[in-house]
This record gives C-alpha cells, sequence and structure tokens, in this order.
C-alpha cells in the first residue's frame, strides 16, 4: 500500500537511522573517510599509547618485559627532538623508543621501528645524528623477498 519507511534502516556503519535514500547517517555520511596508511600498517593501542603499527606496539611489549626485569631503564615511547640549521628549528623527528641500557654499560640507546625507509626519514636521520651525536638503531622486521635478495647481494 505504499514505499516502505526508509526511517526505519539503520545505518550500515552505526546503529543510528539511515537517510532516506541512503544505507548510513547523517553523521557518518559527513565523517571524513578514514585514510589508509601507505604501506598497510595497521594502528593500535596498548597500555593507552598509540602506536602506528602492530610491529612498533610488538616491541614496546618486548621493551616492558626487559625493563621489568632490569635490564633496561628509563624507557620513553615517542620522544620528540626538534632539528637545527644554523640555529633556527626547521624540523622535527619523532622516533619510537629511547632507553638506558645496562646490558652494555649504560647507554642510551634511541630506536626507530621501520618498515620502510623513506627519503624524509633518512634525511631526518642523517640531520639527527649529525647534531646530537648519536646513533638511531633501527628495527626492521624481515621481509622475505628482501631477505632473499640481500643475501644474494651480500655473497
Amino acid at each position: 500500500m505504499g514505499t516502505p519507511n526508509a526511517a526505519q534502516v539503520t545505518c550500515k556503519r552505526c546503529p543510528s537511522k539511515a537517510v532516506y535514500g541512503f544505507d548510513e547517517c547523517i553523521k557518518c555520511l559527513m565523517e571524513p573517510a578514514r585514510k589508509k596508511h601507505k604501506y598497510k600498517a595497521e594502528p593500535t593501542v596498548l597500555d593507552g599509547i598509540r602506536f602506528d603499527s602492530k610491529f612498533e606496539s610488538e616491541r614496546y611489549a618486548e621493551l616492558k618485559m626487559l625493563a621489568a626485569a632490569g635490564e633496561i631503564a628509563d624507557l620513553a615511547c615517542q620522544p620528540e627532538y626538534p632539528l637545527f640549521v644554523d640555529g633556527e628549528r626547521v624540523a622535527a623527528i619523532v622516533l619510537d623508543f629511547c632507553y638506558t641500557d645496562w646490558r652494555i654499560g649504560g647507554k642510551r640507546v634511541i630506536e626507530d621501528v621501520k618498515g620502510v625507509r623513506n627519503r624524509v626519514y633518512r634525511l631526518k636521520k642523517k640531520m639527527f645524528e649529525a647534531q646530537y651525536k648519536l646513533r638511531i638503531t633501527e628495527i626492521m622486521r624481515p621481509h622475505r623477498k628482501r631477505a632473499q635478495w640481500r643475501i644474494k647481494k651480500c655473497r
């Protein structure tokens, strides 16, 4: 006897009622699309800290265990270091972890978990190492194809 009431259709993303002629509510229609990571990293939250990838959060869990065992101390997540050229701040680099490692004589270790080293990161890394006279330890998950290629290249 008439068309079904479109207001009774629920949104496909939330429990609200959908807008007539659409399968989403006003809020979801107006919300910007979630941007995907360029390298398909999945953001995760661990202990209330947001990490850019699951691999980074796994590394944090490992470092927490080392801190609980007393092998490392002063664990800091995502410290930011300003980068200067001729006394003027030109950029900042946010690294993943910074801690004191008692296994190597109490030296300060600065780590960055990387999936891909892009041009901007390589430039900021060089600027950081020149300015602060510290080395960045890169933690990389080996990829099967790349690991095989590197083995062939090294021989």
